[in-house]
């Protein structure tokens, strides 16, 4: 009798241990539906995140334009004392570095208007109009600031 128990414990053992328990979620096979969930919520999440930056990034970038235009005024004024041959070159360094913040005006608005897919492309644009329009204020100021 003692071996029917034991052959009786071992089938109720398996068969409990095979009962369906739930399957943790590391465990658990994606299926499509799990994927087109968790891939939209990313990109919701990455729109979200991409337009907080922007307009962060357009607010701090709009001061940093403002305090630069300042820079070229006071520099507009000092160059406008040169004199003779000096006055020509100041004049032609000025109206190149006028048409350069013209340009950065325009990256800007392009960068204000894109959409999110198009944001790394027109921050990659503005950057550069905005890195050139700074050596060539700092080319300007270094110059004529003697």
């Amino acid at each position: 009798m003692k071996p029917q128990y034991s052959f009786v414990a071992l089938a109720l053992a398996l068969l409990i241990a095979g009962c369906d328990r739930p399957t943790p979620q590391s465990e658990r096979q994606a299926t499509g539906q799990d994927v087109k969930r968790e891939t939209k919520e990313a990109v919701d999440t990455t729109k979200q995140y991409v337009a907080e930056n922007k307009d962060e990034f357009v607010a701090k970038t709009e001061t940093k334009l403002r305090e630069l235009d300042a820079r070229i005024v006071d520099l507009t004024a000092k160059t406008s004392t040169v004199k003779d041959d000096a006055k020509a070159e100041a004049d032609q360094l000025m109206t190149s570095l006028r048409r350069q913040r013209s340009e950065v005006d325009k990256q800007l608005n392009t960068l204000k208007q894109s959409s999110k897919e198009m944001w790394a492309d027109a921050k990659a644009a503005f950057d550069t109009a905005f890195d050139e329009l700074q050596k060539a204020y700092e080319k300007t100021k270094a110059k004529f600031s003697s």
